[in-house]
């Protein structure tokens, strides 16, 4: 993770459309601040997670995460934002540190949440998620796939696609995550895996950009 950008987008030749990387916590996590100085304590179904030290860029980020699917490189940018124009208090360390540093120290925090930290999906302009990884293991660790996507790809023959509210969740008896498909673009691209398929025969199906619907996936 610590080698992620925190926005990943697509952006395709024709339409400029591009996938989001949007971060959250698990519903039922909760984020206790405390004092500035003290401990970020996160408690959810696994227990307690103290983060000591957190500096302000972390405490923001987990802040937002707690509400909702959000873009950390807007919370780097805002951060700095506010810090360029908050004179520094005496003897305190100054905040308008180098956008790569916070968003190195962002990505350090959450790698030690990857059990707790949902990964999201969106298309650029839409007001609704794509899909969603969320873990649903303890030792579950995130790790974006980079497929070839000359090469063919199918789900795998434990995984069931099943309805849930208004959307599907797609599953597996041996996988740490579960993936929920909110918007309808992820169930078409999902609905071609049942048999090997690229990119391109899934682009030539279905209404979307080859670019976009290699990144759903990979994710």
């Amino acid at each position: 993770m610590s080698a992620e950008r925190l926005l990943s987008t697509t952006v395709t030749a024709q339409t400029e459309r591009r996938c989001v990387s949007l971060w959250s916590l698990r519903e039922d996590v909760l984020v206790d601040m405390g004092c500035d100085a003290g401990p970020v304590v996160l408690s959810g179904r696994w227990g307690e997670l103290r983060l000591h030290q957190a500096r302000p860029v972390v405490r923001e980020a987990l802040r937002r995460m707690s509400l909702g699917p959000i873009s950390l490189a807007n919370v780097v940018a805002e951060i700095a934002a506010e810090s360029a124009v908050r004179p520094s208090s005496p003897g305190r360390r100054t905040a308008d540190r180098p956008a790569v540093d916070a968003s190195t120290e962002i990505l350090v925090a959450l790698h030690r949440l990857q059990h707790l930290v949902v990964r999201s999906l969106m298309l650029e302009g839409s007001d609704q998620l794509l899909m969603s990884v969320v873990p649903i293991a303890q030792s579950a660790r995130y790790r974006a796939d980079t497929a070839d996507p000359r090469r063919p790809v199918r789900l795998s023959r434990f995984a069931f696609l099943r309805s849930e509210g208004e959307g599907f969740v797609l599953e597996s008896p041996v996988s740490l995550y579960r993936v929920v498909l909110h918007g309808p673009e992820a169930s078409w691209v999902i609905g071609m895996l049942g048999r090997p398929v690229t990119v391109d025969e899934i682009a030539a199906a279905v209404p979307l950009e080859a670019t976009v619907i290699a990144e759903i996936p990979n994710y």
